[in-house]
Formats: C-alpha cells, structure tokens, sequence
C-alpha cells in the first residue's frame, strides 16, 4: 500500500520536470529571437544613419474577387466580345459593392422589361 505515494510521487517529478525543459526551450528560443531582432534594428539604424534610405514593404496584393454564381457567369458569357464582358462584369461588381446580392443582381438583369 506505500508504494503508490512513491508513484504518484515520481509521477508528479517527472511531470514538473518534463515542464521546466519545456520553458527553459522556450525562453531560450525567446532569447534568440530578441538577440536577432536586436542586430537587425543595429544594422538597420546603421544604414539609416549612413544615409541608405529604407524602402516602406510592398503593399499586400488585392484579394480575388469574389467568384459570381452560373447564373452571372451566364449572363456575362452572353456578350459577344472580351470587352463588353468586362463591362458587363465591371457593372455586376459594381451592384455587388452596392450591397446587393447575387441573386438579386441576376433577378434584377434577367427580369423581363415591360415596353409601354
């Protein structure tokens, strides 16, 4: 009957440990990164202080456009040249913008006109 206060005991020694490895890496890795971070903020003040000019990142590009549904793709396919399809797509994106919604905008183009 003793020996499970031994166990639970070893149990609990390993755990803790097993943990302080586990920090002890991180802090480590931690160390490291800001040590890095440390050299490129000298190396860049360097160049900044000789005169370098640093250019600003690139700016991330546009996210894809949202694709439209068959029935859109249909009714942009309809026309006959690549420029009236865009014109025709450039007008959709347009409504899409405006807050309407796909469904709507097929309704909304398809829907028969009434001549007076």
């Amino acid at each position: 009957m003793m020996a499970i206060p031994y166990v639970l005991l070893l149990l609990e020694t390993a755990v803790l440990l097993l943990l302080g490895i586990v920090l002890s890496e991180a802090y480590a890795r931690m160390r490291r990164a800001e040590e890095r971070m440390l050299v490129a903020q000298e190396r860049l003040y360097a160049a900044w202080k000789d005169g370098y000019s640093i250019p600003a990142p690139p700016d991330p590009p546009p996210p894809p456009p949202e694709p439209l549904i068959q029935g859109l793709q249909d009714l942009i396919s309809d026309w006959e040249t690549p420029e009236a399809q865009q014109a025709q797509e450039k007008v959709i994106r347009k409504m899409l913008a405006d807050g309407y919604t796909q469904s709507t905008i097929l309704n909304m183009l398809t829907a028969p006109t009434e001549v007076a």
